[in-house]
């Protein structure tokens, strides 16, 4: 694909692979600020691990198990310096499954 901007007075149209190229700058950025980055996932993920446990899932077993499994695997990919974009879906479904634990 021919990679192609077409400029039309003060707006200019991009094609798909600058918009591919942007994403690819999004991940690599995020491994630049992964010293950042990490600390906050690692606040948000066990502070939510830890209230959904207090508020949602005190009673059972088996849904303490899937948020601290949940939580400490995302808080083992971060000590295993795993890539950002592993990280960051680890502690989305993570958070995902807090806040269910915590709604439901």
């Amino acid at each position: 694909m021919k990679d192609t901007t077409i400029e039309t007075g003060d707006a200019e149209i991009t094609t798909e692979s600058q918009i591919s190229r942007s994403w690819a700058n999004i991940w690599e950025g995020a491994e630049f600020r992964r010293m950042f980055e990490c600390p906050l996932i690692l606040i948000l993920v066990a502070i939510l691990g830890a209230m959904s446990v207090g508020f949602g899932a005190w009673g059972s077993t088996f849904q303490t198990a899937i948020v601290m499994v949940s939580a400490m695997a995302a808080l083992s990919s971060i000590m295993a310096v795993a890539p950002m974009r592993v990280i960051y879906i680890i502690s989305g479904i993570s958070l995902v499954i807090d806040l269910l634990v915590v709604l439901l």
